[in-house]
């Protein structure tokens, strides 16, 4: 069994959506530092907020995939196998992006926290959890 448990636009929230907009900034920053224009520390200032909002929204994302035995997980760097029985929870948040949070008993590669958005679930019932985090709580006991 193979299952994408993560959004196919994880590349696109992690990597892709926070480098376009980074850039900008900070090319206009370098191009006014070159001329030593007052602008600079605007321009700088706005990257470093961005790059800091980005820090924790975007780029701790994961992208996940469920097999038989565990989770594939995967930084579009390197590829870590997670077993079902080293996750110690699974949370959901409403408000934060609509995030899937695991926490691990003990730490991998990533850390104890994998976090990730799920596929795109469409429902009429507000606040109802994703029918991930129903899986991954039966599956991780």
């Amino acid at each position: 069994m193979r299952m994408q448990l993560s959004s196919r636009t994880t590349f696109l929230a992690k990597i892709l959506f926070p480098g376009v907009w980074l850039s900008m900034p900070t090319v206009l920053s370098v191009v006014m530092l070159l001329e030593w224009n007052r602008g600079f520390f605007v321009t700088a200032g706005f990257a470093l907020v961005g790059f800091v909002f980005f820090s924790f929204t975007s780029f701790p994302l994961k992208e996940v995939i469920a097999r038989d035995h565990g989770l594939y997980v995967n930084n579009f760097v390197e590829v870590v196998f997670i077993p079902y029985s080293q996750v110690a929870s699974v949370s959901y948040s409403y408000f934060n992006q609509r995030r899937v949070t695991l926490t691990l008993k003990s730490p991998c590669r990533f850390g104890t926290e994998i976090v990730f958005l799920p596929y795109i679930y469409f429902t009429f019932y507000g606040l109802r959890e994703h029918p991930v985090v129903e899986f991954l709580r039966v599956r991780c006991g």
